[in-house]
């Protein structure tokens, strides 16, 4: 899905329980690229991407798959500063982040 379009603004946050929170701009981010040997998994998404919504049950395997790493949550529909910071151009999108590095950055396929 891309995200370079103006898409419906949803007033209420995406927060899933299988995530610890959500990052809500480009400081937080950075601050987790400060934190050394925790594995960081990022999860870009949107309240309006069907796609995204699809990716659930795939990131609560994951999650339990991955029990050591803390899972973060952006809402690109509420945070495009981020979004543009990271060059988050399609989503779902999944980051995987180790020693203040990004390691992995990938498009989440729901099939």
């Amino acid at each position: 899905v891309s995200i370079t379009g103006d898409k419906p603004e949803v007033k209420e946050d995406f927060q899933d329980e299988e995530f610890k929170s959500n990052i809500t701009n480009v400081e937080e981010f950075q601050n987790l690229l400060d934190i050394e040997g925790d594995v960081i998994v990022v999860f870009y998404n949107a309240k309006w991407c069907r796609k995204c919504k699809a990716t659930k049950p795939k990131i609560a395997r994951i999650k339990k798959e991955m029990a050591d790493a803390k899972f973060y949550d952006v809402d690109v529909g509420f945070n495009k500063e981020l979004a543009k910071f990271n060059e988050i151009k399609t989503i779902p999108r999944i980051q995987i982040i180790k020693d203040g590095e990004i390691k992995e950055s990938f498009i989440f396929k729901t099939s």
